[in-house]
């Protein structure tokens, strides 16, 4: 059995990644420590700068993508006078997770899922607490209240947030932690998988609970697929490009064609939503025809009280769909970057699709997809950064757990 052991390398390795994972409530509620954690996360960087530089380390391939990705969004942004300021440090963010993934990862693999997995049942399970105790939202409580300024503390709203941010952001999360769980079940030689299993169940609870009705759907599907996966011991094989594709399909197919009256009372009844999801394929119509007029470069990252579309009863400050969002911020040269930034993962996904250690982590990539058709993560929340880091190492972590054991405990020593 390979035992798992956390030295203080590695516990400094998750210090340099903690200010990342922060929960949002945290800086919404006090300020100044929000603050502290920014200066945090800049010496972080700086360290995981420093580290690669000790080492001669050299950015990967994936990673290289994802910050020719990100430039192409700060030169849309700076060609517009958008919030220059916030692109910066969300491509450093993100960087930061990708770098560090990629640093632990190809020396310590084991340990690496350890302290990951440590982090998401922390956060996982504190969030879970809050929903519980708080059904309506933390957002309602008079802490946070005058800091928002009055934004989703009405009771009526179905905008209701806890630690990890709004409900909508919930379903990631589960995601995020299912993918690192079943991970650490199949990485490491042990008959217990209590950790495991507990943080996967706490996570479908979680996403239920949200109260979003595509966290739900997202739930019920990624069920499914694990129940499938354990019986049948094989899954669907989707290419991550193929299905980057499919997405943007469906996003088309939801602004354009009128959902049958039986679907839409199907989904009514069901999920408590309309068919055009909670107005967003409203915002997408919008945002093509404003996109129309800029397709190369688009409009950049614009500033949080900057309405993208004018005229609307209320700020919409994203395009509520990931793949929308990207062509809006940086136009066709933004989203081709994209595209050969999801080609890194998808050959790192192919490598494996044999391999038992990735099928449920790539079913919870299927998944995260899916979820992209209605919300925004890029430039927003790094968290999705910590799913794909790790889904572009898929290929060498699952190409290192199919050597026999005794060689591969003499590489972890």
């Amino acid at each position: 059995m390979i035992r798992l052991t956390v030295n203080r390398k590695l516990i400094a390795f998750l210090m340099l990644a903690a200010p990342f994972f922060l929960p949002t409530y945290v800086g919404l509620a006090y300020l100044r420590f929000d603050a502290i954690v920014n200066i945090w996360k800049a010496l972080s960087l700086a360290g995981i700068i420093l580290i690669y530089c000790l080492r001669n380390s050299f950015i990967s391939k994936p990673t290289l993508r994802l910050l020719i990705f990100h430039v192409t969004i700060l030169f849309s942004t700076a060609l517009n006078g958008g919030d220059i300021k916030t692109v910066i440090f969300q491509t450093a963010y993100a960087m930061a997770i990708c770098m560090l993934v990629d640093h632990i990862f190809s020396y310590r693999p084991l340990q690496g899922i350890e302290l990951f997995m440590r982090v998401m049942e922390l956060l996982i399970y504190s969030n879970l607490v809050a929903m519980l105790a708080y059904p309506l939202g933390l957002y309602h409580t008079t802490y946070i209240g005058p800091v928002l300024g009055g934004l989703m503390t009405d009771s009526s709203s179905d905008r209701v947030g806890w630690l990890l941010g709004h409900q909508s952001l919930a379903g990631c999360y589960s995601i995020v932690a299912i993918f690192i769980a079943s991970l650490y079940s199949d990485m490491r030689n042990d008959s217990s998988k209590l950790r495991e299993v507990s943080l996967i169940t706490a996570s479908i609870v979680h996403g239920i609970l949200s109260g979003s009705a595509m966290n739900k759907i997202i739930i019920i599907v990624i069920v499914v697929m694990i129940i499938y996966v354990k019986i049948k011991g094989n899954f669907i094989k989707i290419g991550v490009k193929a299905l980057t594709g499919f997405c943007f399909i469906v996003t088309v197919a939801f602004m354009k064609l009128k959902i049958p009256d039986g679907i839409s009372a199907f989904i009514a009844s069901a999920f408590n939503r309309s068919a055009n999801l909670s107005g967003r394929t409203g915002i997408w119509n919008l945002i093509a025809e404003k996109l129309s007029l800029k397709p190369i470069f688009g409009y950049g990252l614009q500033y949080d009280n900057v309405s993208i579309i004018k005229n609307t009863a209320t700020a919409i400050t994203h395009a509520h769909n990931q793949y929308l969002d990207i062509l809006f911020r940086g136009g066709i040269v933004a989203f081709i970057a994209f595209v050969i930034y999801m080609s890194a993962i998808n050959k790192s996904v192919r490598e494996c699709y044999k391999m038992k250690v990735c099928r449920i982590p790539i079913c919870c990539l299927y998944c995260l997809f899916a979820l992209m058709i209605t919300d925004v993560y890029f430039l927003r929340h790094p968290i999705i950064f910590l799913t794909l880091a790790l889904s572009a190492k898929l290929g060498d972590i699952g190409a290192g757990f199919v050597t026999p054991a005794s060689a591969l405990g003499k590489n972890q020593a």
